[in-house]
């Protein structure tokens, strides 16, 4: 198991094109999401903290 430490994930970053872009775009959905999240703390900021939003599906393979 010593090949697959930590030292080996920087190489499963390089993804092909296409999921890149759909990774791109789940990063947008989630900063999205955060935006809005920052928004509703502001507005009901005695209130309990909402549930965290539902994780966002993995880019398709």
């Amino acid at each position: 198991m010593g090949d697959y430490g930590p030292e080996r994930l920087p190489t499963r970053l390089h993804f092909p094109k296409e999921e890149s872009a759909a990774d791109a775009d789940a990063v947008k959905a989630v900063e999205k999401i955060a935006h809005l999240g920052e928004e509703l703390k502001k507005e009901s900021y005695d209130s309990p903290p909402p549930p965290p939003p539902p994780s966002v599906p993995e880019a398709p393979k």
